[in-house]
């Protein structure tokens, strides 16, 4: 295995002083190419991109150890698929939270389906 420490909040050649550390992430190339990124309590952490890049083009956003992204999907398939979450609930107000390579969609509030939304 091969590691790769990563500070979320820190440029190249650029020195910082926090009153507390900012958390680390370490990136993790697996056998089959994956890279992971995990805070020090070693859950699934980075804030400046995704925590998990699959080998075969999957992205995939966390936030100690829960799915979870602001601008855009929390998943992003090889597929295509894409899923949005927040705190590890599918969520997304503004469109549907899963939007499949096949066409289908799916809206999700705070982890619960919408069965019937607005304006579709």
């Amino acid at each position: 295995m091969k590691f790769e420490w990563f500070d979320d909040d820190e440029e190249e050649g650029e020195e910082k002083i926090f009153p507390q550390s900012p958390p680390l992430s370490v990136g993790i190339v697996l056998p089959d190419g994956t890279v992971e990124h995990r805070n020090e309590a070693g859950q699934l952490h980075r804030l400046d991109g995704p925590a998990i890049e699959g080998a075969n083009g999957s992205r995939e956003w966390y936030q100690n150890g829960l799915r979870h992204r602001l601008d855009g999907p929390a998943f992003e398939g090889a597929n295509v698929d894409k899923w949005w979450y927040q705190n590890d609930l599918r969520h997304r107000l503004d469109g549907p939270a899963v939007e499949k390579a096949n066409g289908d969609k799916e809206w999700w509030i705070c982890g619960v389906k919408q069965t019937n939304p607005i304006g579709e």
